[in-house]
């Protein structure tokens, strides 16, 4: 009878004992994948993004890309096809370079005095509005891994739910909740950590539902994400999709990269130019003895 109990109780033991390893297994492998998959330097990508527009005429969007990352050089190149209700298919070239987005956008070359190619400047556009425009959705950032970055913040709630192959490639496929907060906290840069919590002040809300599928190597195949922006608030009250579905996936680990910023006469700076009518207003403003809006 003892012999039993004592079998019993080892059992049960080690029962605890695994599940325990396998919550442990799956937190460590889900937060690794950030740096597993940021140390294979190189990737390409593919993107689907659908933002969700319920009663507004424009109707939902649709964004696909496809491109490449340099997570040691911190830089991009994404090639990318817009599709809105009722309108043109449009294309759009996106390259990142460090803190500096340079996109292509023919429908602009006659706004833009015939120039192809519109410069925003990350840091400088922040410090204008207050937010880092460059996290929204998962264009996220100038910077091509701070999409990884919120793997960092992977709550404890996070499974492992089924085995799949993503391009051939077998995966585990997790799902849990990323809590920003966290990954503010775990940040590898003061830089991803204030981009973190700018996100947090612009969606809202701090915890996001994620499924991330993870190769035997730790480094991840895809990644999704459901954001939810019915708080979000962006400066001057610009309207927001309600909630944006996010898919990114990630292949070819180690592809050679070769990303040229294109030539500096081709290129109309968004900060320049933004300033450039801020003062015209100002001077016309002041010419005609208009009076600022004080906002009463």
């Amino acid at each position: 009878m003892r012999t039993r109990v004592i079998g019993c109780t080892v059992a049960i033991a080690l029962a605890a004992a695994a599940c325990g390893a396998s919550k442990a297994s799956a937190l460590e492998v889900v937060r690794g994948a950030a740096s597993k998959t940021a140390a294979a330097r190189t990737a390409r990508i593919a993107l689907v993004v659908e933002l969700h527009n319920p009663g507004v005429a424009a109707g939902n969007a649709n964004v696909s890309g496809t491109g490449v990352v340099d997570y040691g050089a911190k830089r991009g190149l994404l090639d990318m096809r817009i599709a809105n209700a009722g309108r043109p298919v449009s294309t759009v070239k996106a390259v990142y370079t460090g803190t500096v987005l340079y996109m292509r956008i023919p429908q602009l070359a006659t706004t833009l005095s015939g120039k192809s190619w519109l410069k925003l400047n990350y840091q400088q556009l922040a410090s204008r509005a207050g937010v880092d425009i460059g996290n929204l959705g998962q264009l996220q950032s100038s910077d091509p891994t701070q999409g990884l970055e919120v793997l960092r913040g992977t709550s404890t709630d996070v499974r492992a739910v089924d085995h799949e192959t993503v391009r051939g490639t077998s995966t585990t496929r997790y799902h849990g909740t990323v809590d920003l907060h966290l990954a503010a906290a775990n940040a590898t840069s003061a830089a991803s950590r204030q981009g973190i919590e700018r996100l947090i002040k612009l969606f809202g809300r701090s915890t996001i539902p994620v499924d991330v599928w993870i190769d035997g190597a730790g480094r991840l195949r895809r990644q999704e994400e459901t954001l939810d922006l019915s708080k979000a608030s962006v400066p001057g009250g610009a309207q927001t999709p309600a909630s944006i579905i996010l898919v990114v996936e990630y292949y070819d680990f180690g592809v050679p990269v070769h990303i040229v910023e294109p030539p500096a006469d081709q290129v109309t700076d968004l900060g320049a130019l933004m300033q450039s009518s801020s003062q015209t207003f100002s001077s016309s403003g002041t010419a005609s003895g208009a009076v600022p809006a004080t906002g009463r």
